[in-house]
């Protein structure tokens, strides 16, 4: 019995260890630079503070060794409660006509903040993307409102890791 609570508890720390290696080891890595948008605001009462927006981004992607350009456009939405703001959007990566990555993204954070960290994960994709899956890391950061002719505009930096799974 106590060979095979050796053996068992080898077998759980090498399965961990595995999840830790394969956590880290993207084969999707973008960065990318653009602007953010807010098209609504919505301030009622007691309930949660929320506004909406685009977000539209253009980088280098390094995709299984391939280095690449995209354009990136996500529509989203946050809503504030507490002090905590929840970001989530949807986005799709064009790379050529053929060639898209479809994603959301989950991110929380204190509000008000100039970046965070959060969760992408794959949601499908066309062409060399098609039947993708896989999640990994986003992080933004942002100047905030920048632009002195639109008070709605900001521009944002980007960083997406991903472990993309694809057959």
């Amino acid at each position: 019995m106590n060979l095979f609570r050796k053996v068992s508890l080898f077998f759980i720390i090498l399965a961990f260890i595995s999840k830790i290696v394969l956590a880290s080891n993207y084969n999707f890595e973008s960065n990318a630079n653009g602007i953010f948008e807010i098209q609504s605001i919505m301030l009622i009462d007691e309930m949660p503070a929320q506004f909406n927006g685009k977000v539209n981004t253009s980088g280098d992607v390094e995709y299984n060794g391939q280095k690449l350009k995209s354009v990136t456009s996500c529509l989203y939405s946050v809503i504030i409660k507490k002090g905590v703001a929840v970001f989530r959007a949807t986005c799709r990566d064009y790379f050529d006509e053929e060639n898209v990555l479809y994603t959301s993204l989950v991110s929380e954070y204190n509000f008000p903040a100039n970046g965070a960290d959060g969760v992408v994960t794959v949601i499908g994709g066309e062409g060399m993307f098609e039947d993708a899956t896989g999640e990994g890391t986003n992080t933004w950061n942002s100047a905030g409102i920048t632009d002195p002719n639109n008070s709605n505009m900001g521009y944002l930096k980007v960083t997406t890791k991903i472990n993309i799974i694809s057959d």
